[in-house]
């Protein structure tokens, strides 16, 4: 008797109101595969111990709970991850999951995010339907999370990827990469803007949303652009909190393919 599984595999976060985006994906996804059940892993390390030691909550690793779901008995798996970027953390993933190629009698992986150029100009639309197009002096700043992965340049090709769709206004930067806020300040000088609205670029609107772009420190994107000058409104809502997000991850969901059998 064949038992199936979905896996949907993300970075984490500590903040409970944050895993509400989560969980929205994962019951996207679920809904594509009905007759799998439906299990959750995380990649951060960091986060997993800190949800066991302060909130007393155990989610695995990827190699954890694959190896759980081989020794329960389970013939197909299918992992989606909610990465954004084919960064660091994707890569531990498939690091993690290697070992177990060959171990099911079928074994897919499907895609993050940003892969292929049809999801950047999806990510386009995604951002232009659920949030609010700049009007004439307005800018909207979107804040990643960055990488000093080669896989760091996506947020550029995105922001490229919206000028080509005559997306002029919108303007994407990252806290720990390339483009980072002063670049994003430069570019906001070059044109007649009075009034900016902050989203994150980020699955989950979590420590990284709450406190370097929308908080009241010196530091966050908020105070530092309200300083030169703004008026900032900032936003705490993921990606993950999108439905049109869900529909581009059950589409890598669909294309996932099987795991190379080492």
């Amino acid at each position: 008797m064949n038992k199936q599984a979905l896996v949907v595999v993300s970075f984490g976060t500590t903040c409970p109101t944050a895993r509400t985006a989560i969980e929205t994906m994962e019951r996207h996804l679920a809904a594509q595969l009905p007759d799998h059940d439906c299990f959750r892993a995380f990649t951060s390390n960091m986060v997993i111990r800190k949800l066991q030691q302060e909130q007393n909550l155990t989610v695995p690793t990827p190699e954890q709970l694959i190896k759980t779901l081989a020794l329960q008995g389970y013939t197909h798996v299918v992992c989606q991850p909610l990465h954004i970027l084919n960064g660091w953390e994707y890569e531990k993933m498939c690091r993690q999951l290697a070992p177990f190629a060959g171990q099911f009698l079928s074994f897919r992986l499907g895609k993050p995010m940003l892969t292929d150029f049809a999801d950047y100009e999806e990510c386009c639309r995604i951002i232009a339907q659920n949030m609010p197009l700049p009007q004439p002096g307005e800018a909207l700043v979107l804040m990643g999370h960055g990488s000093d992965h080669f896989s760091n340049a996506a947020y550029s090709q995105l922001e490229n990827t919206m000028r080509y769709l005559d997306m002029e206004s919108i303007f994407i930067g990252t806290v720990e990469g390339f483009p980072n806020l002063d670049f994003i300040c430069k570019r906001l000088k070059k044109q007649e803007i009075s009034r900016v609205a902050l989203f994150p670029f980020l699955i989950v609107a979590g420590d990284h949303a709450q406190n370097d772009m929308a908080s009241e420190e010196e530091s966050s994107w908020k105070s530092v652009l309200e300083r030169q000058g703004y008026t900032v409104t900032a936003h705490l809502t993921g990606l993950g909190e999108f439905p049109d997000t869900g529909k581009l991850f059950a589409r890598h969901l669909a294309e996932a393919a099987p795991f190379p059998d080492n």
